[in-house]
């Protein structure tokens, strides 16, 4: 797993639903129509972090210098009541008051879940959820683009405790991601060439020596931003504090 002031992010892209009862997705996700994924397509992720308290990732709206504009997803788990919900933040510092939509209006986030689990006395916490690509809900992130014309800026937060608390400075980041690596199907390999008929022909000069087959190419290398996902997504990978003068991301306001 990853460690303090790092997050793995796992995803999928226009499958019909996440992956099923991973620890934090539902036991049966939602599926989703052949109608409305090809109109709206479908975005699934789950966010991880060796952290006993919240994590957070964030939809920017531009540049990585700010926290804001984005749509946000936040969590964390409590053995009495876990929560999670989707924000806007339209100024540095997060609060229940930026929840987005508002309480009793429908999300722009589906099958939202937090996990907790520990393995040889690390703690992870885990925040997953579903969207679609295309989405009016949202206030930022309206159009997500998955032909890799363009990157999805995200940005994160972790901290040690629960709720809208402070975070320390080195448990906050920012990327930017292709999430079209997602699905990409791997291109076939080339058919071997027929081997050329040895048995001479009565009525014409034998046929010149059989050529060696062709070599074939190694397979392309995977992107370092798509491994091969430990929650059975399609695409997974860690990404660390690596933004520069970076945001205040969630705090008390």
């Amino acid at each position: 797993m990853v460690a303090k002031g790092k997050v793995t992010v796992h995803w999928s892209v226009n499958t019909t639903s996440a992956p099923a009862n991973n620890g934090c997705t539902p036991r049966t996700p939602t599926e989703v129509n052949a109608t409305s994924l090809g109109r709206y397509g479908t975005l699934h992720m789950a966010v991880q972090a060796n952290i006993t308290g919240y994590v957070g990732i964030g939809f920017l709206g531009r540049s990585l210098l700010h926290m804001f504009p984005s749509d946000i997803v936040f969590g964390y788990s409590k053995s009495s009541m876990p929560y999670i919900n989707t924000f806007y933040a339209n100024a540095e510092g997060l609060s229940a008051t930026n929840q987005y939509p508002p309480a009793g209006s429908p999300s722009w986030a589906y099958d939202m879940g937090v996990a907790q689990s520990s393995s040889n006395g690390v703690v992870t916490t885990t925040i997953c959820f579903s969207r679609r690509l295309s989405d009016s809900r949202p206030r930022v992130s309206q159009n997500i683009t998955t032909d890799g014309s363009k990157n999805t800026t995200f940005i994160w937060a972790i901290s040690t405790v629960d709720g809208f608390k402070e975070h320390s400075s080195v448990n906050r980041g920012g990327f930017y991601l292709d999430l079209g690596l997602a699905g990409k199907a791997k291109p076939p390999p080339p058919s071997p060439l027929p081997r050329p008929s040895t048995s001479p022909s009565p009525s014409r000069s034998p046929p010149p020596p059989s050529l060696p087959p062709p070599r074939r190419s190694p397979p392309p290398a995977r992107s370092t931003d798509c491994r091969t996902s430990t929650l059975g997504y399609q695409c997974m990978t860690t990404k660390l504090r690596t933004t520069p003068k970076l945001l205040h991301s969630i705090s008390p306001r």
